[in-house]
């Protein structure tokens, strides 16, 4: 039960099937797709670790709490 869920999640049942709630309806003449490309957007952290693109700078953390003078 477990796997077809994952490949709803995928995108690998064509016709998509329909989530409602916590159960997902499946048509009986769907398929399995092998092989489908992920939908996501050229922006993945897939392809920003593909094209070496640098990371986004953070400031510093303090690594003590600062202390209230009295």
């Amino acid at each position: 039960m477990e796997t077809i869920r994952r490949w709803a999640r995928n995108g690998q049942i064509w016709p998509p099937p329909i989530f409602d709630g916590h159960q997902y309806f499946v048509r009986e003449d769907a398929e399995k797709r092998v092989n489908t490309q992920p939908t996501k957007s050229p922006g993945t952290l897939l392809m920003r670790i593909k094209n070496g693109t640098e990371q986004k700078s953070h400031s510093p953390r303090s690594t003590s709490k600062s202390v209230r003078q009295k």
